[in-house]
C-alpha cells in the first residue's frame, strides 16, 4: 500500500505498530489534508515531527506513547487547527509545556 494515492484520506489510525521516522515523514508528504492522525505506540522520535506543522487541517493528534520529549513540543506548536491532542505516556516535562 502506498499512501500517496489516498489524497482525499481524513482518517489514518496507525496505533500499536511499528512505524518510524521515515514513516512519519511519509504521511506527512502525502496526506496534507488529513484531519485526523492516531499513531500511539509507534517507533518515532521527535525529530521525525519536523514538518507536521503543514497538516493545516489537522484537527486530532494521537501520538501517545511514543517516547516523545520536550523537543516534540516545538513540532506541535505550529498545528493551529488542532482540537484535540494526546501525548500521554511520553517524556515531556514541565519544560515541554511552558
Amino acid at each position: 500500500m502506498q499512501l500517496k494515492h489516498f489524497k482525499a484520506l481524513k482518517s489514518l489510525i496507525l496505533g500499536e505498530n511499528k512505524i518510524g521516522n521515515l514513516g512519519l515523514t511519509t504521511i506527512v508528504t502525502h496526506l496534507s489534508g488529513i484531519e485526523k492522525l492516531q499513531l500511539n505506540s509507534n517507533s518515532f522520535n521527535a525529530q521525525a515531527l519536523s514538518g507536521i506543522e503543514n497538516l493545516h487541517n489537522l484537527r486530532v493528534l494521537d501520538i501517545r506513547g511514543n517516547n516523545l520529549g520536550d523537543s516534540c513540543m516545538a513540532f506541535l506548536s505550529g498545528l493551529t487547527a488542532i482540537q484535540e491532542l494526546s501525548i500521554s505516556k511520553n517524556a515531556i516535562t514541565d519544560v515541554g509545556i511552558k
